[in-house]
């Protein structure tokens, strides 16, 4: 568990974001969502330095598994290579993750 803790807090982009829940009651509560940002190089996920130097931290799907017993809100996966390597999203990839991805999954690069 500590490894898991380690991992989310030390590897990956967090975006919190505040939304509003309307009730029965028309009572607005706000709600913190948890939005991990995981980004690729090829078919790694790597740790960077404003996209720089990619250090190579893990496989994604392994990545979004931990995600799922977290229960985070959403995924975003920015693959920071396509765009300046000119190559076309990995859809094979995004297929594999998406299909381990219990939660809402946005993609960035190469579009």
């Amino acid at each position: 568990m500590k490894f898991i803790q380690y991992f989310i807090i030390h590897h990956t982009t967090f975006s919190i974001q505040h939304s509003m829940i309307v009730t029965t009651d028309h009572i607005d509560v706000l709600r913190e969502r948890i939005i991990p940002v995981l980004l690729l190089d090829r078919e790694n996920m790597v740790k960077t330095v404003n996209f720089k130097n990619g250090k190579y931290i893990g496989d994604p799907i392994n990545a979004v598994k931990i995600f799922n017993e977290k229960e985070v809100d959403e995924i975003a996966i920015l693959d920071i290579s396509a765009t300046v390597q000119n190559r076309p999203p990995q859809m094979e990839l995004i297929r594999d993750i998406a299909s381990e991805a219990f939660m809402p999954l946005a993609y960035g690069g190469g579009v």
